[in-house]
């Protein structure tokens, strides 16, 4: 996961990846998304004293595709490409929590940007895409 500032009193959730690459915490076809688990840290203060929290946490957010096709996502402008098949639901977070907080979303040969205050109003998306 990427660093993060014990200056900015903050709420952020890490994604750690496991250091041996393949103790999975929930079923994945894909390794890439069965090897992290997500860590809330929260950066608060009391009086003149700095306090960071760490504590395990359910992903943020979850991708689920309710079609027939694979997606690919990502965080923009780049990281991590992760597939998505067919009525597969995956837990996200950010891989870089200070980063651009929008998802790219590939499906086909079509590509989509959602900036986070759309993927927020959690309405479900329709994507045209040509074939």
């Amino acid at each position: 996961s990427c660093p993060f500032n014990i200056d900015q009193i903050d709420d952020i959730h890490l994604k750690l990846i496991y250091s041996d690459g393949h103790t999975p915490l929930h079923a994945s076809p894909d390794p890439d998304l069965s090897t992290f688990y997500v860590v809330r840290v929260s950066v608060f203060q009391k009086g003149a004293v700095t306090y960071v929290s760490f504590d395990k946490s359910e992903s943020p957010y979850y991708i689920e595709n309710r079609t027939d096709a694979v997606i690919r996502i990502q965080q923009k402008p780049m990281g991590p490409t992760y597939q998505v098949t067919a009525r597969q639901t995956i837990p996200f977070a950010w891989d870089d929590p200070y980063g651009e907080k929008t998802l790219l979303l590939r499906i086909y040969d079509t590509l989509h940007e959602y900036p986070l205050n759309f993927i927020k109003s959690r309405t479900p998306t329709t994507v045209k895409v040509k074939r």
